[in-house]
């Protein structure tokens, strides 16, 4: 009998062997824990029969978005374990997902970009200059090599180790030839020591989220590219990822235009001086 303890050791072993990030391992390690620690370590069978039960507590403790990734976590696990033969079938095979909430990630303005700018230290500068100037991802940025440096080019790591060139301009490329050179990663440190970075920056300059710094270089490329050209520059595997980006985009043009146009504001600031002398 394969319990589930194993079934999840032998599952996260198959992750890294086909090249999934440290990161990707880390989440799906958290969730198959807690899965585990709902169901006790028994036989992979009948821990599977608490699957829905299990996502269904799970529902009670987090955020919309956070039980979707564990029921993709946990519906790939059991997948896999179809796959090996220890199931005839997933519970959750042909179950429609949770739906995802709606997230507003506002993009940053110049001001607060220099706000947080004026608080960095070089390796923080370097960091957010390069985020602005390519929209890739932290755990990207933490992968960064000096060997993936080309001439005004870098060649990024991604989700599922797929690799895409990207071009980061000269004021990224300028912050990135400063940076002493400790070892072979450009930033000797960890996403998670990247992501602490940013956040206690965030607390001494402006707040942010590291994340806002990708949806800003969205925004800003929409401006003068498609959706099509932004999927490949963000490294999306699926175009309907992107929308969420052009959603956002269309949102701040759409309220702009409002600001700009307010029949209301246009009246009333016609009639303002008749409104006056009519007192």
């Amino acid at each position: 009998m394969v319990t589930i303890a194993t079934a999840g050791r032998l599952y996260l072993q198959s992750l890294q062997a086909t090249g999934h990030s440290p990161y990707t391992l880390h989440t799906v390690g958290c969730c198959l824990r807690l899965f585990i620690l709902h169901t006790g370590n028994i036989g992979i069978d009948r821990a599977s029969q608490q699957a829905v039960a299990f996502l269904a507590k799970r529902a009670t403790e987090v955020k919309p978005n956070s039980l979707c990734v564990d029921f993709s976590h946990t519906k790939t696990f059991l997948l896999y374990c179809v796959r090996q033969g220890w199931l005839d079938r997933s519970p959750l095979d042909g179950m429609k997902g949770p739906r995802k909430e709606l997230v507003v990630t506002q993009p940053l303005s110049d001001v607060e970009i220099f706000a947080i700018l004026k608080e960095a230290n070089q390796w923080e500068r370097a960091m957010i200059v390069l985020l602005l100037g390519t929209g890739m991802r932290i755990g990207e940025l933490a992968a960064l090599r000096w060997e993936d440096v080309g001439e005004g080019v870098l060649l990024l790591h991604g989700k599922g180790n797929k690799q895409r060139m990207v071009a980061p301009g000269v004021a990224a490329m300028r912050e990135l030839m400063r940076l002493p050179r400790e070892n072979s990663h450009i930033f000797p440190f960890t996403r998670g020591a990247i992501m602490a970075r940013l956040h206690r920056l965030a607390r001494r300059s402006c707040p942010f989220h590291p994340h806002q710094f990708r949806h800003t270089y969205a925004h800003r490329f929409l401006e003068h590219a498609g959706i099509e050209e932004l999927a490949e520059v963000l490294g999306h595997v699926s175009i309907e990822t992107t929308r969420t980006y052009l959603r956002a985009y269309r949102r701040e043009r759409m309220l702009e235009a409002m600001r700009a146009h307010n029949p209301a504001d246009a009246l009333f600031a016609t009639c303002r001086p008749v409104l006056a002398s009519s007192r």
